[in-house]
């Protein structure tokens, strides 16, 4: 008997050890600079969700701080981060993040993200960009290149953040801003855009110009506000949407103490259907200068 046991001993150590994970990689955030990090964290895993194996997605400051816990999981490959950091100016310049998700039974298997964070790069109180997520509660969140399906539709948001900075612009009431989308063959647009603000007032069009306004006072202080959607079908190629200024108002962000005041926005960044968007700032051009200027 006693050999036996020897034997079978000899066995289970010849055997491959069983191992419940070997990887652990996250995809979101990316390690780069973010205005507001991304309000979700994401990874791929080769952990099964489905064995109830846990994962730990832990946060912290700096090199020299604490881990805080942002939440203990299955592997399901995606984690809320509820009040995502955004920048904020202090005197020791300290704008670095670590993410790091790691799995509990083997704590060897893990990934860290070292990230940080820069202020807007706008000299203007507000940005404006083009967006085809629609959800983004932080700029982090923000997708400005898409990859759609031949022959299928998709949206195109036109969403706004004003700058943490002083003094507060207390908020706005209407945005002005036109759109060029194309080339043609590739795009086919709405010919009318949606105001998403309240109220949903739109004077002019996308095309030649539009302002939206809102009946009410919107408040958007480090926060992602949607102003417009616009659907668009996609037949094949590469195109791009761009934010131009509108012809009698340009650039114009029209503030909610003053009404006669109009404020400024930047463009952050435009859109790309089927490539990266072109780089900003952008003429009021054609298409054909647009792509003799951006020809990849």
């Amino acid at each position: 008997m006693r050999l036996v046991a020897w034997l079978a001993l000899a066995v289970l150590a010849g055997l491959p050890k069983l191992s419940r994970g070997e990887y652990i990689q996250i995809t979101t955030p990316e390690p780069q600079a973010y205005y507001c990090a991304p309000s979700v964290i994401r990874w791929d895993s080769d952990i099964d969700p489905e064995a109830g194996e846990v994962i730990h997605v832990k946060y912290k400051h700096e090199l020299w701080s604490d881990w805080s816990s942002l939440g203990l999981t299955t592997n399901d490959g995606e984690q809320p981060w509820p009040s995502a950091p955004c920048y904020t100016w202090d005197w020791w310049g300290t704008t670095e993040r670590r993410v790091r998700v790691e799995y509990i039974l083997d704590p060897a298997v893990f990934d860290e993200v070292v990230l940080w964070l820069e202020d807007l790069p706008i000299e203007e109180p507000f940005g404006v960009f083009i967006d085809f997520r629609g959800d983004a509660e932080s700029l982090g969140d923000v997708e400005c290149r898409t990859d759609p399906v031949q022959y299928t539709e998709f949206d195109a948001y036109v969403g706004l953040i004003e700058a943490v900075q002083e003094p507060d612009t207390g908020g706005f009431r209407s945005v002005s801003f036109a759109l060029e989308i194309g080339p043609p063959g590739v795009l086919v647009p709405d010919s009318h855009i949606e105001n998403l603000l309240p109220g949903g007032l739109s004077i002019g069009s996308w095309d030649t110009g539009v302002t939206l306004a809102s009946t009410d006072c919107v408040h958007s202080l480090g926060d992602v506000v949607y102003l417009a959607r616009l659907s668009v079908f996609y037949l094949g190629g590469a195109a791009d949407i761009v934010i131009h200024d509108h012809p009698e108002y340009p650039k114009w962000v029209v503030n909610c103490d003053d009404p006669g005041e109009a404020l400024h926005y930047e463009v952050i960044h435009h859109g790309g259907v089927g490539k990266d968007p072109v780089s900003t700032p952008v003429q009021n051009t054609s298409w054909g200068a647009i792509k003799a200027m951006f020809r990849e």
